[in-house]
């Protein structure tokens, strides 16, 4: 699996995306706000959130994966609901994947208080040079999001989520050497494939910017 290219994208995507935010400095007025709370509530319905999540165990005897670094927008859809989507990749670059996902709040406060979130994401992973794969979760968590400033916020939390990781490894060729102009044919590479689920708690760590 050849992931330069991707790599590329998804770090200059990481590096643009702040500054993209930061660029936004319209507070256009959301039309979920109710007349009475709508001076003490923040205008903001869109969110950058930068995020590190991971677990550090699993329930189940295969192996647990590794925190990830995650890039979502998120959007208010009605007063309480939001969606997001993003990328996320591992510190040392070889895993890389994308997310979905919703969440839910419980207070008058957009993006702050209790919330509960569900997320699903598809990761492509590299083991070494002849071993690489896709990694399938599905899971939920329940946090809280405290305001650190009228645009910065910070959240924690913790749940669980249901993964299915699938890898393929491939036996290096074994060449004969060849005497005269006579060349004995090389073994074919061959290929093996694996599949383990696991069901894991997950960590949840982020920095959210509104606006």
């Amino acid at each position: 699996m050849n992931l330069h290219s991707l790599r590329h994208g998804l770090l200059s995507g990481l590096v643009a995306l702040p500054f993209l935010a930061h660029a936004q400095e319209d507070t256009t007025p959301s039309p979920f706000l109710d007349p009475a709370t709508e001076v003490e509530v923040d205008r903001w319905t869109r969110s950058l959130n930068l995020a590190l999540r991971g677990q550090s165990f699993s329930f189940d005897e295969s192996p647990a994966g590794f925190p990830l670094f995650a890039v979502n927008m998120e959007q208010q859809l009605f007063r309480y609901l939001s969606l997001y989507g993003g990328f996320h990749l591992k510190v040392n670059l070889d895993t890389f994947g994308g997310q979905v996902g919703t969440r839910v709040f419980f207070s008058q406060r957009f993006h702050e208080g209790v919330f509960v979130s569900a997320q699903a994401s598809h990761s492509l992973i590299e083991v070494d040079s002849r071993t690489d794969g896709t990694r399938t979760s599905f899971g939920g968590v329940v946090g809280y999001s405290h305001a650190m400033s009228r645009r910065w916020l910070f959240s924690v939390g913790a749940g669980a989520q249901t993964t299915r990781t699938r890898t393929e490894t491939s036996s290096p060729s074994t060449f004969a050497p060849c005497i005269f102009l006579y060349c004995k044919q090389a073994a074919p590479a061959q290929e093996g494939v694996s599949e383990t689920q696991s069901v894991e708690p997950v960590l949840h760590l982020a920095t959210t910017l509104r606006f």
